[in-house]
């Protein structure tokens, strides 16, 4: 399995992508005042995050997630894997991750079902989102995907 410490330069340009950089707090679909790379913890109208910033909460959030998607998985898990399910678990939480589906299917070994997993998480107030259906065909794919994702930049670069 995965340890800590691993994401490398692609692994962080995909969240970041995923994610989109806001410099200005705003408040998410679901009405939760974010900034940055998704950062959300403290965050509240009128903050502002230069790209430096936003990039240290994004370090710093990721080390915390990391912990706990670790202390989650019990299967071995490729680097795509891994990304894709902490690319996940960064935006829906660690409690919702924790109790998923998904995770059981990853813990049983079930990895081919675990796409179609990730794919159901595109909703906000039970409402489908568009922006969470697009982020969630890319963690799809990333899961999927046996190679090395190099970072091109921009839509599909898978």
């Amino acid at each position: 399995m995965l340890k800590g410490g691993l994401l490398k330069d692609k692994d962080l340009a995909f969240i970041r992508e995923v994610e989109g950089l806001e410099h200005n707090a705003y408040q998410d679909e679901g009405g939760i005042w974010t900034i940055g790379y998704g950062h959300t913890r403290d965050v509240k109208e009128g903050d502002y995050a230069s790209t430096h910033k936003a990039n240290m909460y994004l370090n710093t959030d990721l080390i915390i997630f990391e912990i706990q998607l670790q202390k989650l998985i019990r299967a071995d898990l490729t680097q795509n894997q891994y990304t894709a399910l902490l690319s996940l678990m960064y935006n829906i939480g660690a409690t919702q991750f924790g109790d998923s589906t998904l995770l059981k299917y990853v813990n049983e070994g079930k990895l081919h079902l675990v796409p179609d997993e990730i794919r159901k998480w595109n909703k906000v107030n039970g409402e489908v989102s568009l922006g969470l259906t697009n982020r969630r065909e890319k963690e799809a794919k990333l899961f999927v995907n046996e190679t090395i994702h190099p970072f091109f930049g921009g839509e599909g670069w898978w």
